[in-house]
């Protein structure tokens, strides 16, 4: 009722609330009629108040039908705050979702119980939220968003703790609220590049997460001790008589909390899944970074018949969007496939590396077995060369190459 009330005190209100909101939206009949009235109006360029309601109603023979004056004057006068139409606004599409999706899973319900065949049963329920709406509209009023932008840089970006990457990136790290792609072959160090830079957000006190599809929880920790204290045990840290180091480390562990996404614990996850749990970590306090390890192993609740393209290129989507939405910086951690020539390709598909911000290649190098060179193809808001440095997984560190840059 709240948003009915308003668009007759404001013409501001009524002008950007009747492009976002249908009559259907409405639950009761009533106010869908008085909703048909507003749209009118606003579509003639005519302002929306009680005279205008009143004489557009009756044109239509409909003022009696929905209380007559006297009900619009009682609309006008339960408004709190004209202000606050949008937000009126919002609750009204809301709850018109939640009728659809009740609506379409009783639907849902009633075919499984009459034994449908799985495959259309699991493209229905993928497809159960397509054209819903919960209160976000992507028109934005440029006016609206002054003053966010008075104080914030160009690009952000979030400092990995190596320097190579850090030199070469706009504003001095990866980005955020952008995909950032690091690949390499099985066995090159990508896991190890990702706990990393883990490593060093938590050295920061920032907030990340990582999801982890490949080792379990204790494999991966087991990796970041070592990162953040040098030792593998404390009985190694004893042994060095560094114990120190240890408790320093495990504690900063400790008080940063990092969740860890363990797939082993969850029957063959999918990325709607996963971005479920990432959405709501990020509800409870605001993520600086995700690191996912690896994409190539995610998958669609229901592909249904796409082709294999077409699957990543969804999954690679849906990742590109938790970033912006969430303003994180996404680490995606992947699989590539080395050329002769000394390049790479993101491994299954190409659109991970279209829809980057930057990526970069773990290749073997000619040098010796434990070194790797670091290639980046893509740097969209750094500089545009290919930059090359060198990884030793014997010591966990990264430097610039003899060309530096």
């Amino acid at each position: 009722m709240a948003v009915l009330g308003a668009v007759m005190l404001s013409a501001k209100a009524a002008e950007r609330v009747a492009a976002r909101v249908e009559p259907k939206h409405f639950y009761l009949p009533v106010h869908q009629t008085i909703w048909e009235a507003v749209q009118s109006l606003v579509r003639s360029a005519k302002p929306v108040d009680l005279v205008t309601m009143r004489d557009a109603l009756l044109a239509k023979k409909k003022l009696d039908d929905i209380g007559g004056v006297g009900y619009l004057v009682r609309l006008v006068d339960d408004v709190p705050s004209a202000e606050s139409a949008g937000d009126y606004a919002d609750i009204v599409l809301a709850r018109y979702a939640r009728r659809e999706l009740i609506g379409r899973a009783e639907a849902l319900a009633e075919s499984a119980y009459r034994g449908q065949d799985l495959e259309p049963l699991l493209m229905t329920a993928s497809e159960m939220t397509q054209g819903l709406y919960f209160g976000i509209t992507p028109v934005v009023d440029a006016c609206d968003v002054l003053g966010e932008l008075k104080n914030r840089p160009g690009v952000t970006s979030l400092s990995t703790g190596i320097p190579f990457i850090d030199g070469i990136c706009k504003g001095g790290g990866l980005y955020r609220g952008e995909m950032n792609v690091l690949g390499g072959e099985t066995g090159s160090g990508k896991t190890l590049l990702g706990t990393q830079i883990a490593a060093h957000d938590i050295r920061q006190g920032r907030r990340v997460l990582f999801v982890s599809l490949e080792m379990t929880a204790p494999q991966l920790v087991a990796r970041l001790v070592q990162q953040m204290t040098g030792y593998r045990s404390e009985y190694d840290a004893r042994q060095a008589g560094d114990l120190a180091s240890w408790e320093e480390g495990v504690g900063e562990i400790y008080r940063a909390g990092m969740p860890i996404y363990d797939s082993s614990l969850s029957s063959n996850p999918t990325v709607e899944e996963i971005l479920g749990w990432l959405y709501d970590e990020h509800d409870k306090a605001p993520v600086d970074r995700v690191v996912l390890d690896y994409v190539q192993k995610l998958r669609l609740a229901a592909p249904g018949k796409s082709e294999h393209y077409d699957v990543h290129r969804q999954i690679s989507e849906k990742l590109r969007v938790f970033a912006k939405k969430t303003d994180c910086c996404l680490v995606a951690l992947s699989q590539i496939n080395t050329e002769d020539r000394g390049g790479f390709t993101v491994r299954g598909s190409k659109e991970y590396q279209m829809d980057a911000a930057f990526l970069a290649g773990l290749v073997a190098s000619k040098r010796s077995e434990d070194d790797r060179d670091m290639i980046v193809q893509k740097n969209r808001h750094g500089k545009k060369h290919t930059w090359e440095t060198r990884i030793n997984q014997v010591t966990l560190c990264l430097e610039d190459s003899l060309g530096g840059y």
